[in-house]
C-alpha cells in the first residue's frame, strides 16, 4: 500500500495535512477498505474543543459504527458539510475532497506522536 508522503497518520486510521497551526483531518483509504461503504458521518461541531485520542465523531457503515478519535488537542474550525448529505467524495477521493474537518491545534509537540507514512504502513491491523 502507498500512503501520501505529505501527510501524517494516527493509529486510528486518520490522516492529517498540517498547514501552519491548523490540520485538515480525514480517514485513510485503508480504513475505508476495512469498513466498506460509509453511510453517514457524525462530525464534531465547529468550535468544539477536542482532546487528543478522545472520541469526537462516528462513521456509520453497514456492519456497525466506527468511532473517530481526535488526532490532536485543539478546536474544530471547519466541517466538510458536503459529507453530511453525500459520502461519495469520501470514497472517491478520501485524501482530497473526502476530508472530514479542519482544526487548530494547541500543542506542536503532539505532532511528534503522529505516524509518518512509513510508520503507518507498518501497522499490523490492516485487513
Amino acid at each position: 500500500m502507498l500512503f501520501p508522503e505529505d501527510l501524517l497518520y494516527t493509529k486510528y486510521h486518520l490522516w492529517l495535512k498540517i498547514e501552519e497551526d491548523t490540520a485538515v483531518v480525514g480517514v485513510t483509504e485503508e480504513l475505508l477498505n476495512i469498513l466498506g461503504a460509509i453511510d453517514e458521518v457524525e462530525f464534531p461541531r465547529r468550535n468544539d474543543e477536542l482532546e487528543m485520542e478522545i472520541e469526537c465523531g462516528i462513521l456509520h457503515y453497514p456492519g456497525g459504527v466506527q468511532e473517530i478519535y481526535a488526532p490532536l488537542t485543539g478546536r474544530v474550525t471547519k466541517i466538510n458539510n458536503i459529507l453530511r448529505h453525500d459520502t461519495k467524495p469520501l470514497h472517491l477521493s478520501c485524501y482530497e475532497d473526502g476530508w472530514l474537518f479542519e482544526m487548530e491545534y494547541d500543542d506542536v509537540d503532539e505532532l511528534e506522536l503522529l505516524l509518518t507514512p512509513k510508520e503507518y504502513s507498518l501497522l499490523d491491523d490492516f485487513e
